[in-house]
């Protein structure tokens, strides 16, 4: 029986914004991961067959395209979630924007106070001098005994790099202070394993954190934000209600601050909705901070830790 004229409408419009979004999609670093969901939700809408579906995606997302590999895995776990979430999953409107395009330096207004001194005094846990220390108070403020965490050196990691906080803080008195790692993933992990885009093993995947408690905040350039703009900027946001509130702020040993700000969220679902379209695009974007610190599994900067001969000195610690 042929179909009522209404339903065939229905249909083409669904298929000719799917077609839309597909030609639109976002490089890395502009909401790629969040937008396959969005692409997956309008194929479903637009009567796509899973299989086909996948086979778009992933030439729609080549790497020279966007950017980044985005793994096969990534895809299919996107289809999997859409096609079997039995109404669970659904498009969300890009969010209002919380701040005006100039509200950096009214915040920096607010907060013209903002310097190392006023930190260092205002922090709720005091910062001790050496930088083992610091390491030492940064972890155990952060996280609890038996967190697993990823450190190291480099961006490259392994399996049997993975501490619990414990046996790597109990370990810090066999370190000399220039050889403590320059970087922590952000959040801790639960020390499962997938094989990643190399064929490797890896431990560190937005899917494997096991708390979803930080995100990163960082001006990732200079000549805009420098180093003492950057203090007063995060002493003004002290004051704002409604906003992530500071949990560390670490110097990158270079030219900024590496803020963790604490969301305390459930899922990698709530991340989604709360980091990556509230915070970074409702609030990150229009104050001009970083908005490429949308993974999870990201590294920051180790407090105590030693960048080329600099101390990545911690400043401010909460108890929140």
């Amino acid at each position: 029986m042929k179909k009522p004229s209404y339903i065939a409408r229905r249909s083409n419009n669904a298929l000719r914004a799917f077609k839309e979004k597909l030609s639109n999609i976002p490089q890395s670093g502009n909401g790629l991961h969040y937008y396959l969901m969005t692409l997956a939700l309008s194929g479903k809408k637009a009567r796509i067959e899973q299989g086909q579906l996948f086979e778009l995606l992933k030439e729609a997302t080549d790497k020279e395209k966007v950017g980044r590999l985005v793994s096969d895995r990534e895809i299919k776990d996107t289809l999997d979630k859409c096609y079997n979430s039995k109404g669970k999953y659904r498009l969300i409107e890009k969010p209002k924007t919380v701040f005006k395009a100039d509200a950096f330096h009214s915040i920096c207004e607010h907060g013209k106070q903002g310097s190392l001194t006023h930190f260092k005094s205002a922090s709720p846990i005091k910062i001790p001098d050496n930088p083992k220390e610091q390491c030492k108070a940064f972890l155990n403020a952060l996280y609890k005994p038996l967190d697993k965490v990823l450190l190291g050196d480099t961006y490259t990691y392994k399996p049997e790099e993975l501490f619990t906080v414990q046996e790597f803080t109990d370990g810090l008195q066999f370190l000399q202070d220039e050889h403590l790692p320059e970087l922590i993933v952000m959040n801790p992990l639960s020390g499962a394993t997938y094989i990643n885009s190399n064929g490797n093993d890896s431990v560190r995947e937005h899917t494997l954190v096991s708390h979803y408690q930080y995100c990163l905040a960082e001006f990732d350039n200079p000549e805009h934000f420098p180093l003492e703009k950057q203090l007063k900027f995060w002493a003004g946001w002290q004051m704002i209600k409604d906003v992530p509130k500071i949990k560390s702020i670490v110097y990158s040993g270079g030219k900024s601050y590496h803020v963790l700000l604490k969301v305390n969220l459930n899922s990698y679902d709530e991340w989604e909705t709360t980091v990556k379209s509230q915070i970074v695009q409702g609030m990150f974007k229009p104050l001009g901070i970083d908005t490429q610190n949308q993974n999870p599994a990201g590294f920051t900067r180790l407090a105590g830790g030693n960048r080329e001969g600099k101390t990545q000195e911690l400043i401010y610690l909460s108890d929140i």
